[in-house]
């Protein structure tokens, strides 16, 4: 997948270079990312509810995470 940032950077997911290079020009944005992450993963309320959430909006036609995969 590519994502374009605001600052239009490209970030490809599937090219390591590219990731590599992510990294290293946004490192505080990854960082707070991971971050994040680590908050919510360590939170079993809040994961739950946003497992339950997420299959709700998954059910309405809009992209599950299983539609992403094989891309």
């Amino acid at each position: 997948m590519r994502v374009v940032m605001p600052d239009g950077s490209v970030l490809d997911t599937a090219d390591v270079v590219s990731r590599e290079a992510f990294m290293r020009s946004h490192r505080s944005l990854v960082d707070g990312i991971s971050a994040l992450a680590r908050r919510v993963q360590s939170d079993r309320e809040l994961s739950a509810l946003i497992r339950r959430k997420f299959a709700i909006k998954c059910t309405t036609g809009g992209y599950g995470e299983s539609a992403w995969h094989g891309m």
